[in-house]
């Protein structure tokens, strides 16, 4: 939300909490912009609107972030529905385009994008496999894991976000969300 996102913010939300007869101070509905700030206005107004239909009490900004975006293991069961169809239509022999996270998640659970291609698994494996990449997927969009990066001959002051390739190399994503190997330094 910006600036100009404000005022509306403030008044649905002042509507929502006199249906759940809750006092909203200044510093509350301050509080509660803050929060959830980083969401589009559209997105917040519509989590307010579930809370109206879903909610017994004044949600907290978490409970309507939730309510407008889902939960981390919401949008990894989508990132895994995803992926699996990726690996019907792109197939191991072309590139297949996901963001970082869900790179990462294929990363540690398969290793390469041709190995989860090639995986020849009973229903059980999969089963076993699907919550693997779950769980790997939440803690990379939760957390990334910061590898220190630099030549030996000299100090590193700069972090990559990346994941451990085994060795001192790692694979990393860059600004621009791809992905380089870099060397770890010693």
């Amino acid at each position: 939300m910006t600036a100009q996102d404000v005022q509306p913010f403030i008044e649905k939300l002042t509507v929502v909490g006199e249906l759940f007869d809750a006092k909203l101070s200044e510093a509350k509905l301050t509080l509660y912009f803050d929060a959830l700030q980083d969401l589009p206005l559209w997105v917040v107004l519509d989590g307010l609107d579930a809370a109206v239909r879903q909610c017994r009490f004044m949600p907290k900004p978490v409970e309507i972030r939730q309510l407008a975006v889902g939960t981390p293991e919401d949008e990894a069961e989508a990132a895994w529905v995803n992926f699996k169809d990726m690996m019907r239509t792109v197939g191991a022999y072309r590139t297949p385009r996901f963001d970082a996270v869900v790179a990462l998640a294929i990363a540690d659970t398969f290793g390469t994008w041709p190995a989860a291609c090639a995986a020849d698994l009973s229903p059980e494996m999969w089963a076993s496999k699907r919550k693997e990449f779950l769980r790997a997927f939440v803690r990379h969009q939760c957390g990334w894991l910061y590898v220190r990066t630099g030549v030996a001959s000299a100090p590193a002051v700069d972090f990559v976000r990346g994941i451990e390739c085994g060795g001192n190399s790692v694979m990393a994503v860059d600004q621009e969300g791809s992905f380089v190997r870099v060397t770890v330094a010693a």
